[in-house]
């Protein structure tokens, strides 16, 4: 049995309410509410996982390739490791330079890597060379544009309406 086509079965477990609200995101909770339809397992909504959705034994925890991964952290971890049956894994602590060492290793074993170190790019001493600019003669011109001072923007000067005045009195004093 192909391990892709059995792993493509499976659905994405999600939250309630996932498709409706944006900050609910993330991965799967159980869901607990009393009359959610979800829990009820009500035709349309989410799936739940459930035992069935599980891998046959003999394919769980299986590399995509078909291959069975094996941490390794030390040279020591390659011994009893099969090539055919067997890919490699290289442990995330460990430093670049010792990577680099456990990957002609893995290579001189005829192991496959699955996650194989970024080769990083050595920088060259070299400095750039810079070729020199041609100067073009300026005309007459282009002299006097260079000389002139650029001037600042004028602001607009906003025009204010003489404030006229209100007549001023008790609101109760003028009642009949």
């Amino acid at each position: 049995m192909n391990i892709l086509k059995k792993k493509r079965k499976i659905p994405k477990f999600r939250k309630q309410e996932v498709l409706r609200y944006v900050r609910v995101g993330g991965g799967y909770r159980k869901p607990k509410g009393f009359q959610s339809k979800m829990r009820q397992r009500v035709k349309g909504n989410l799936a739940i996982p459930e035992p069935g959705y599980g891998m046959p034994a003999e394919l769980r925890h299986l590399h995509p390739s078909g291959l069975r991964e094996t941490l390794v952290n030390t040279s020591r971890d390659f011994e009893g490791a099969d090539p055919m049956k067997n890919i490699i894994r290289i442990g995330g602590n460990v430093g670049y330079k010792k990577k680099l060492v456990l990957l002609e290793l893995a290579k001189k074993g005829g192991f496959r890597v699955a996650n194989p170190p970024k080769m990083r790019q050595t920088k060259e001493k070299e400095a750039p060379k810079e070729e020199p600019k041609k100067e073009e003669p300026k005309t007459e011109e282009k002299k006097e544009e260079a000389v002139k001072p650029v001037e600042a923007p004028k602001k607009a000067e906003k025009k204010t309406k003489p404030r006229v005045s209100k007549p001023t009195g008790s609101p109760r004093g003028t009642r009949k």
